[in-house]
């Protein structure tokens, strides 16, 4: 084909991504991605070619540039270092927002089910490219320049009649393939929560999940305060997650809001118990009382945050999760015993 413009060279570089025909320089490795996107419409960006392999696990980004003079080759090196800057800020977005339009589009070069399986990644290898005519990689001294500040970027070179090559020609005719190698960058693919809501939902059904089966019949608030609890018995005894935005930490734990009588027992049997409720949950458990006119009781700790709403991602979703689920392990058996034997 004919190159008339840049949608001419992504359409090139598509079916090039797609051959798995071109060695990198190692000499072994083919590229050969499974999927390709063009024009991919992401945060007020459009990115020319999407690839992905599953061979190798990694996302291809190519910036595709018609104009030949150094200031149309910048700019192409410059959008690609904004799309990474996106990218590392909005990882899981872009993820989600590239797995919906596969299945949208049906897609043959991967199943539907290795297609959403890409949601489990946490991270994953990208491969940044500019696709760039033949005559603007004639310049290679000025390629070289702008390689130096960023060597993750590769380049492709287009032909007039849309083949496209992974070297440049540079003095005595030579093929220069560490030029246009592309270093890959790995980028993380955290989740991110929109609202308190959002991440409270998860949180119940993230807890479920990690419980054993007979820890998993809990009752929960909604998910519209700045707390989420969750009880079993009682909601007068309940585990809590509390994102204290004034003090600057998410208190998780066991809180006892009942009478007076059974804050006070479950206070002193909570004591009685500290070393092995320690041993069990770690040394940052804290066994307190609290309140002005009724004393309650609590077994919590406290978790460091920046008071940001914005900071809700996966990291923190997991932490949670893992120290709500052993306050629950270890301190339900013991509540339960307590109940039990009130009854008698």
């Amino acid at each position: 084909m004919k190159i008339k413009n840049e949608e001419d060279i992504s359409e090139s570089v598509s079916r090039f991504l797609k051959r798995g025909k071109a060695l990198l320089s190692d000499g072994k490795t083919r590229i050969r991605c499974n999927v390709t996107l063009r024009e991919f419409k992401f945060k007020n960006c459009k990115f020319d070619v999407v690839g992905y392999s599953q061979k190798e696990r990694s996302f291809y980004i190519v910036e595709s540039k018609f104009g030949c003079e150094p200031v149309s080759i910048g700019h192409a090196f410059g959008q690609i270092l904004a799309y990474k800057c996106i990218l590392e800020e909005k990882g899981y977005e872009f993820l989600e927002k590239f797995v919906d339009k596969l299945l949208e589009k049906s897609t043959t070069g991967m199943s539907s089910k290795d297609i959403r399986s890409l949601l489990e990644r946490r991270e994953a290898q990208f491969k940044f490219y500019v696709a760039l005519r033949e005559k603007a990689c004639r310049n290679y001294p000025f390629l070289r320049l702008i390689k130096k500040d960023l060597p993750f970027v590769g380049i492709i070179r287009v032909s007039d009649e849309g083949a496209c090559r992974l070297h440049i020609h540079v003095e005595r005719g030579e093929e220069d393939f560490k030029l246009c190698e592309s270093t890959p960058v790995s980028i993380s693919f955290k989740k991110k929560y929109r609202n308190r809501s959002m991440f409270f939902q998860e949180l119940e059904e993230r807890l479920k999940d990690k419980l054993p089966s007979n820890f998993t019949f809990f009752n929960a608030t909604s998910n519209d305060r700045n707390y989420k609890q969750f009880w079993y018995q009682t909601s007068s005894i309940h585990f809590e997650v509390w994102f204290r935005k004034q003090k600057g930490d998410i208190e998780v734990g066991l809180h006892v809001e009942s009478t007076p009588k059974m804050n006070d027992e479950l206070y002193q049997l909570f004591l009685n118990n500290s070393k092995e409720i320690e041993r069990k949950i770690g040394p940052n458990v804290k066994i307190e009382r609290w309140g002005s006119k009724t004393l309650m009781t609590r077994v919590v700790e406290r978790l460091p945050w920046n008071g940001s709403y914005r900071n809700l991602d996966e990291d923190l979703m997991d932490s949670i999760v893992e120290h709500l689920k052993k306050y629950i392990e270890v301190l339900k058996p013991i509540i339960d015993d307590f109940l039990v034997r009130k009854r008698r």
